[in-house]
């Protein structure tokens, strides 16, 4: 955790204004870091004759289920704001 701190305040050059361009990177690697533990624990807690590849297919599908909606609703809002 030091390491990934250490290594966000080297890509900002040690400054609060430079900050906010490398916070999105860091926050998408969060991000994956996240899933991929939620993927881990999920293929734990499924019995062994779930093949691994069948819980990722069914993570793959319900990730798609959660995010075709958000982006709908965001090029619904955003389309709002063009208008």
């Amino acid at each position: 955790m030091v390491a990934l701190l250490l290594s966000l305040a080297s890509d900002a050059n040690y400054s609060y204004g430079n900050l906010w361009t490398v916070l999105p990177g860091y926050t998408a690697l969060a991000f994956h870091a996240m899933a991929s533990v939620a993927l881990e624990q999920t293929q734990g807690v499924f019995p062994p004759s779930v093949t691994p590849q069948m819980i990722t297919a069914a993570s793959a599908l319900g990730s798609c289920f959660l995010a075709v909606p958000l982006y709908a609703f965001r090029t619904f809002m955003v389309g709002l704001q063009a208008q």
